[in-house]
């Protein structure tokens, strides 16, 4: 079993009550405040707040983010977050060091799953029964996290993401699901815990469906650990196939804000994924019509 993280988090900018009050009339879309780093004390602060991070490792897109956020702050249209004096400094092309000063995210409306509730094709349900595929939790975080990295030379999964990720699982706050062909993962997905809601961040596959099967996995022990949503954050074509919701950032907040210092253990042991497709139903034998 999974052991819970105290519900007690560590101190952050994110303490602060105005912030709370600003987030329920900042706007739709775009960055709601700034700064902060990528500490494990800042995210869990940001994700008890309903707030993610979505940086860029593009130089040229995150010199242009920075200025836009840097004039946000300067007119008051978001806040920035105090760095924690643990902060990561990076050095600049002079040798400075410059503090991280990354963009943090609460959309309007929020896209979510609740357990029971994912569109699980037939297809799929078979890919279930014949797998023997297993799945664990925490068997492989910092993998899934890298695996979910995408080609390309535009990145939000950043090393500094990596890194503040990877410390935030050390503490028992990030969580990781992995699907195994054998001793070969194939897919998983990653996020964070906070109560009874999980802030998904990004899943993978490296074989067909196993990106799926890790959703189907997930929600199965966290529906069965008293889990109430999965936080996807942001609506795609890919998880409108897969049965998320839309709903109002204002009814996000609250049930987070309800359920956030709940604690919930999650079966983390090695298990079979086919315990996954309902069992097939016997044939029915249907009583012939009688001759008159």
């Amino acid at each position: 079993m999974l052991t819970p993280p105290s519900p007690e988090p560590p101190s952050s900018g994110w303490d602060h009550p105005i912030l709370a009050r600003y987030l329920d009339q900042a706007p739709p879309y775009g960055p709601v405040a700034a700064g902060g780093g990528m500490t494990p004390a800042t995210l869990v602060g940001a994700y008890r707040q309903g707030v993610f991070p979505w940086p860029t490792d593009d130089p040229a897109e995150a010199d242009e983010l920075r200025a836009a956020l840097g004039v946000a702050v300067a007119r008051g249209a978001i806040p920035r977050i105090p760095a924690a004096r643990t902060g990561r400094r990076r050095r600049t092309a002079g040798g400075s060091p410059e503090l991280l000063d990354p963009p943090w995210w609460c959309p309007d409306p929020r896209t979510v799953l609740a357990p029971g509730t994912m569109r699980v094709r037939r297809s799929l349900v078979k890919r279930l029964r014949n797998s023997s595929w297993t799945s664990t939790m925490n068997e492989s975080f910092v993998d899934v996290v890298r695996h979910c990295r995408r080609d390309g030379p535009h990145q939000w999964i950043t090393e500094d993401l990596i890194e503040g990720f990877a410390e935030l699982h050390a503490c028992g706050w990030a969580h990781s699901i992995e699907i195994w062909d054998d001793d070969r993962l194939v897919g998983g997905m990653y996020g964070v815990l906070v109560g009874r809601i999980f802030c998904g961040e990004s899943m993978f596959h490296r074989a067909s469906d196993a990106s799926k099967v890790a959703l189907v996995d997930f929600l199965d022990r966290f529906g069965q650990a008293g889990g109430v949503l999965l936080d996807t954050q942001l609506t795609t074509e890919h998880l409108i196939t897969l049965g998320v919701q839309e709903i109002p950032r204002s009814e996000f907040l609250a049930t987070l804000r309800a359920v956030r210092d709940d604690r919930i253990r999650l079966e983390c042991d090695r298990l079979p994924v086919s315990r996954l497709a309902p069992p097939r139903r016997p044939p029915q034998n249907r009583p012939r019509p009688t001759d008159v």
